[in-house]
């Protein structure tokens, strides 16, 4: 999409003929990073550039967050449909019906020592990226190491699960992983209703956001301090016998790792690559190959390259 520049400010995209606009003309606090609002095809303000975050999100809905970290959801007129005053701290991405939200419980301020003592890096941190809807947050806002509490609203506004768990991830074929009061991962159905019980260490998460929870029915979770997979009804599919899981999907194979060796299997539990190798790496790689060889067979044994061999 080519930018152009609106009387407003600089548009940076543009979606159904509504232009999201950043205005740098601030020089106070966050604002000085830019503020977002959305303008028309006529270069009209339908909401004003008073936003340090504005994202057009499913169901026709905009989703900002205000300079002092609070999150609302607006209509294409500007309207708030979840209002600032639900405080919410964390939002997420719509699906399955559902989004979601979240509350620190203490000020997120008191954590930033805490954030500084856990993380490894030399210069001082100002922004984070917010994996729960993968946009850039100043650290005075979002903080990690912060209690809250979560739980989903729905298309409408609703809170359809109260805020009650320590953590939520998206639904994902019809289930949700939450943290519960023990420390443990559970998964839920879209009414709430504990599906799966409160038994596991961890649930897989991904580098690549859209490859978490469950993919073909089943999801990988960690129990008693080994990996492992389960399907929706919780029972186990592979057996909980690996020491780490590779933080990254690979399309038809999870890679575990087995002693000090990592290795691949299907979803299944077929082992497709031995656990012989120190380096992920190489396994990707001779996944990926055996794969292309088995495609190549498909080929071979097909009717018309049967002929054409011939």
């Amino acid at each position: 999409m080519e930018k152009r520049e609106s009387k407003f400010g600089e548009v940076v995209d543009r979606i159904g003929g509504l232009g999201i606009v950043v205005n740098k003309d601030n020089e106070e606090g966050l604002a000085w990073y830019g503020l977002y609002g959305l303008v028309n095809e006529e270069d009209e303000l339908i909401i004003p550039c008073e936003y340090l975050n504005l994202q057009m999100v499913d169901y026709g809905l905009i989703r900002v967050e205000n300079q002092s970290g609070i999150y609302a959801y607006l209509d294409h007129r500007g309207k708030e449909v979840v209002p600032f005053s639900r405080g919410y701290n964390l939002v997420g991405s719509f699906s399955d019906g559902r989004v979601v939200v979240g509350k620190y419980t203490q000020p997120v301020g008191e954590y930033l020592d805490k954030f500084h003592e856990n993380e490894e890096e030399d210069d001082p941190i100002d922004f984070l990226d917010d994996p729960f809807n993968g946009s850039e947050r100043s650290i005075l806002h979002y903080n990690p190491y912060c209690p809250k509490l979560m739980g989903y609203i729905d298309q409408y506004g609703n809170e359809a699960i109260p805020l009650q768990y320590q953590e939520a991830k998206d639904f994902s074929e019809g289930l949700a992983a939450v943290k519960g009061c023990n420390d443990r991962w559970g998964f839920i159905d879209s009414t709430g209703r504990t599906v799966i019980p409160f038994e596991f260490d961890e649930v897989f998460e991904s580098y690549i956001p859209g490859y978490e929870g469950f993919i073909e029915g089943t999801v990988v979770v960690k129990k008693e301090g080994k990996w492992g997979t389960i399907n929706q009804e919780g029972a186990t599919v592979i057996p909980f016998e690996f020491d780490d899981v590779l933080k990254f999907y690979v399309e038809g194979a999870i890679v575990f790792k087995k002693d000090d060796s990592w290795g691949a299997v299907t979803q299944s539990g077929e082992i497709i690559v031995p656990f012989l190798y120190p380096e992920q790496g190489r396994v990707i790689k001779l996944f990926k190959k055996i794969m292309h060889l088995e495609e190549n067979a498909k080929l071979l044994v097909s009717p018309c390259k049967k002929q054409s061999v011939r």
